[in-house]
């Protein structure tokens, strides 16, 4: 018995329980890595960093003239509560909040590809069970024909 499965290219393909199986166990090693991946994650900036050029203040500064021009300084936004808030963030913090950024990033794809997966294995499932399925064949009564009788067994 053939089952109709969905693949990532949106494509029908015919393929038998143990291939379904066989397809829903790779899906299974995908979500055991990812979730490894979204409990290894130490710490998360759940925000934006943003480098800016500011301007140092002098009015006699000839670099500021045509705008903000010194170094760069990296802020932390976040929202919390509905409130949005920035935060300074100095530079011997800079390398730890710019992993913590990573780690968000990374965070976020695998909960993308979590979502994905779910969605393929729920297709999968649905698949096994249409393939799995018993079928009435052509020469067998319908159950719902009142004079069709059950054989024994």
């Amino acid at each position: 018995m053939y089952g109709v499965l969905y693949c990532n290219n949106s494509t029908l393909v015919m393929s038998n329980a143990t291939e379904l199986v066989t397809n829903l166990r790779d899906l299974e090693e995908r979500r055991s890595a990812l979730m490894a991946l979204l409990q290894a994650t130490s710490e998360l900036a759940v925000g934006s960093l943003c480098r800016t050029k500011r301007s140092c203040g002098n009015p006699r500064c000839k670099q500021c003239e045509q705008g903000p021009s010194h170094e760069q300084v990296v802020f932390y936004y976040t929202t919390s509560a509905g409130k949005k808030s920035a935060r300074f963030v100095r530079r011997e913090e800079e390398p730890r909040f710019e992993g913590a950024a990573d780690g968000y990033r990374s965070f976020r794809t695998a909960l993308r590809e979590l979502k994905a997966l779910q969605a393929q294995e729920l297709v999968l499932l649905a698949a096994i069970k249409d393939a799995r399925a018993l079928v009435a064949s052509a020469d067998e009564p319908e159950a719902s024909d009142p004079g069709a009788t059950i054989p024994d067994v």
